[in-house]
């Protein structure tokens, strides 16, 4: 058996947890699997991507680069089926959102989420629109969807028309033992504080957040540091916000994955406020490092944090600011949820996870030996 991964999306230290999805689960396949022959193709990018593999899994660098999206979308449509033909694939996982459509043999695609269609307003209408199109005509070429949280196959379900009996859930993971990675502990930065991701996108919802700190700020002693690259729009709304609590807010810049751990793992909890996410990675992340969660009572959210995490409302500016206050002072309920966030890691698993990738793959390649799915 021939398999060949897409990972012609990857821009390393971008791609966010999309990439943090492919590499985990590629990885784990390749701990999983030493039989069959696996083809990633990579853009110039990601060429030289750190990847631990065994020797069953080849690297196609292919010579474009992904940041001129144009070229990568006519790459993947026109070149990557003539790479499949050559090298006699038997089956192209596309592995975020989309692939070749006129690809041979079988096809897979991994869809996130629909937020395109769902919470599309920070993205321009020609990107949403190609998109758009090229996810529903994937999501309807191949022979499985894929996604990660039951929340997000009954969005494809719905917003793209796909059967839901053709989406299969292989979901995201935090695994406990990557948690000794040199991201030892201990900080730079005044304590105490809490964190949240800075993401420039409408949907993360940053802007309330913020709203919210400003509200809750005299009656916390905490700092509020923004994990990452702070987007324009939002450096000038802490810059708007009065002067005691601009001192208060830090955006970090990037942030290396070690860093980013550090300072995530120093925290005294984590502010979750996204309106829409397929699965919302960052959850588990945190729990991982031993951190209490409070997160927005939307889309796959409550799904992947269970009992773990205090919920609010995304949109409600005075509810977030009552969370951060409630968090703030009562270290029993931080403790609770601390404990309550580990047990939570343990339900996922990338082994799991390549597991049942792997179980879809041979279902597809020996239907004859397998009920459908």
């Amino acid at each position: 058996m021939k398999i060949g991964i897409n990972l012609l999306f990857l821009l390393p230290g971008e791609t966010g947890g999309i990439q943090t999805h492919a590499v985990a689960l590629v990885e784990a396949l390749g701990r999983l699997d030493r039989e069959h022959e696996y083809f990633l193709f990579l853009n110039e990018e990601s060429r030289d991507l750190p990847l631990e593999l065994p020797a069953n899994f080849h690297r196609v660098p292919c010579a474009f680069c992904a940041r001129r999206r144009a070229v990568r979308y006519a790459w993947e449509q026109f070149l990557l089926p003539a790479q499949a033909i050559a090298r006699g694939l038997d089956m192209v996982h596309s592995m975020a959102y989309v692939g070749p459509v006129l690809a041979p043999g079988l096809s897979l695609v991994t869809t996130h989420d629909v937020n395109f269609l769902a919470w599309g307003r920070s993205m321009g209408a020609l990107r949403r629109l190609t998109l758009g199109t090229i996810c529903f005509a994937m999501a309807h070429r191949a022979d499985t969807v894929l996604t990660v949280s039951h929340f997000a196959a009954q969005e494809i379900a719905t917003r793209l028309r796909v059967n839901r009996r053709r989406i299969v859930v292989v979901a995201n993971a935090a695994d406990a033992a990557d948690a000794d990675d040199g991201a030892t502990g201990g900080n730079n930065v005044v304590l105490p504080y809490f964190a949240a991701f800075a993401g420039g996108d409408e949907n993360k919802n940053i802007a309330r957040l913020i709203d919210a700190f400003v509200l809750a700020a005299d009656r916390v002693p905490h700092r509020l540091v923004l994990l990452g690259r702070l987007a324009p729009r939002l450096a000038e709304q802490v810059a708007r916000a009065p002067a005691s609590v601009q001192a208060r807010i830090e955006a970090t810049g990037f942030l290396c994955r070690t860093e980013l751990r550090r300072r995530l793992r120093g925290a005294a909890f984590l502010v979750f406020p996204s309106f829409y996410e397929g699965f919302g990675l960052p959850i588990l992340e945190a729990q991982r490092e031993g951190v209490a969660v409070a997160c927005a009572n939307s889309s796959s959210l409550p799904e992947v944090a269970g009992d773990s995490a205090l919920l609010f409302d995304p949109h409600s500016t005075e509810d977030i600011a009552a969370k951060i206050e409630q968090l703030a002072s009562d270290r029993t309920l931080q403790a609770t949820l601390q404990d309550r966030g580990t047990r939570n890691v343990e339900r996922y698993s990338w082994a799991a996870s390549a597991r049942r990738l792997y179980h879809v793959y041979l279902e597809l390649l020996r239907p004859a030996a397998s009920p459908q799915i």
